[in-house]
């Protein structure tokens, strides 16, 4: 796991998650839309989201709880978790 890191802000977060989301996804972050869910981001689908949210687990060095793991399918509200659990709020 990797050292945990800082984030001041969701903006902070939301870079560290796009990139994630793009070695996962194989595409270049700019390319992933603000709104990107399974629904709009075809690439998106069910073994790619769980290889994020492992991905994801890795890089934040933290474990998402089985609710967090199935609801988390929206780029906004990853981000808006991820945040909230670096800051201790989760």
């Amino acid at each position: 796991m990797n050292s945990p890191i800082k984030y001041s802000s969701e903006d902070d977060v939301a870079l560290k998650v796009l990139t994630v989301m793009a070695s996962v996804f194989g595409v270049v972050a700019e390319t992933i839309p603000k709104n990107a869910s399974p629904g709009v981001f075809e690439i998106w689908d069910s073994l790619k989201h769980l290889y994020l949210i492992s991905a994801l687990e890795e890089e934040f060095a933290f474990v998402f709880t089985d609710d967090e793991m199935i609801d988390l399918l929206d780029l906004r509200l990853i981000v808006h978790v991820v945040f909230e659990k670096l800051q201790g709020l989760r």
